[in-house]
């Protein structure tokens, strides 16, 4: 994908493909209970 930009040259997304891999884990099942454990942790009742 490309983006237009204020110069000759338009940004490429492209670059940054793959560029959080890993963070969350390595395989889909890390993955997911990364996802889960901070799910968790969020707050779901509504403010008073």
């Amino acid at each position: 994908m490309m983006l237009p930009e204020h110069g000759d040259r338009p940004f490429d997304l492209d670059r940054y493909r793959g560029v959080g891999k890993g963070v969350w884990g390595s395989t889909q099942a890390e993955i997911d209970r990364h996802l889960q454990d901070a799910r968790d942790e969020w707050d779901r009742e509504p403010p008073d």
